[in-house]
């Protein structure tokens, strides 16, 4: 039997720089990573199963831990704010509607990659390829062209 986790730090106003900083942070990150992936869709195969399985791992966890920072702004939300304090955290909020987005589209794509991995490629025979290239469900090899 796990232990139960403790329950949340709630944090006063004052503290509203350090969570905006955060998602702010998590939000840039998630943006560039979503870049990246979307560099390989064409190209999955250049990506094994334990990068994508990383993204997904690192994602999963961060998109459970969002609850966490909307409890907070939403409990900041509840109590008297300057026009300055009310307006970053309604501008945390959006950020974070933003980050929550951005997170699902990537681990879809990660989902949609890791079915297209260099080890999922190579452990299929030669038929298996031909006919999945056939198919459209996987791309064939772009050749590199010399500059």
């Amino acid at each position: 039997m796990s232990d139960p986790l403790p329950p949340p730090t709630w944090h006063p106003i004052s503290q509203l720089p350090v969570i905006a900083w955060a998602i702010t942070g998590m939000a840039e990150s998630a943006t560039e990573q979503l870049g990246h992936l979307r560099q390989a869709e064409d190209r999955p195969h250049v990506l094994d199963n334990q990068t994508v399985d990383r993204v997904i791992a690192s994602y999963t966890q961060q998109q459970s831990d969002l609850w966490l920072y909307a409890e907070q702004l939403t409990r900041w939300q509840a109590v008297s704010l300057t026009s300055a304090q009310r307006a970053e955290v309604v501008a945390c909020e959006e950020r974070l509607a933003t980050l929550r987005t951005t997170i699902t589209t990537i681990l879809d794509l990660a989902a949609y990659l890791r079915l297209h991995t260099i080890e999922t490629l190579l452990a299929m025979s030669d038929d298996e390829l031909g006919l999945a290239v056939l198919l459209g469900t996987v791309a064939p090899p772009r050749r590199r062209t010399k500059p």
